[in-house]
């Protein structure tokens, strides 16, 4: 699977690191394992790490396909998703599941690099957005 998950109880951050080559299968499984864990207390983050993706085939239905999943996912709390996204095809593929997801009211950043990624977090961390 090119999709890790860690999760940080310290930060309360669900991370899901990508290593290789990203499908549709990759992220669905990576969906399904999410809703897996059982996440108590306040508002976790959710960090999709694009950083290790070698390459992304995620067509336009697949990407619908996976907002759905997602956004149905239980959470504790408004939904907080933030995407790091380093390439060019990482950033536009970020882009549109940023716009779907936050169609359904679900919060969502992107980050080009580290130090954009650490600013997000503590905005989140306290209650605001970066952007």
């Amino acid at each position: 699977m090119s999709v890790e998950i860690r999760v940080d109880e310290i930060t309360m951050t669900v991370i899901g690191a990508v290593n290789g080559a990203l499908s549709f299968q990759d992220m669905d499984k990576y969906l399904d394992e999410l809703n897996a864990l059982t996440l108590s207390g306040a508002t976790w983050i959710e960090l999709l790490d694009l950083e290790g993706a070698t390459s992304i085939d995620l067509g336009f239905a697949a990407i619908h396909q996976l907002r759905a999943k997602r956004l149905a996912l239980p959470r504790n709390g408004p939904p907080v998703t933030v995407i790091l996204a380093p390439t060019a095809l990482s950033y536009g593929i970020s882009r549109i599941l940023q716009a779907l997801y936050e169609n359904e009211g679900h919060t969502t950043e992107i980050a080009r690099d580290r130090v954009e990624l650490a600013v997000q977090m503590d905005a989140l961390r306290h209650g605001r957005r970066h952007g």
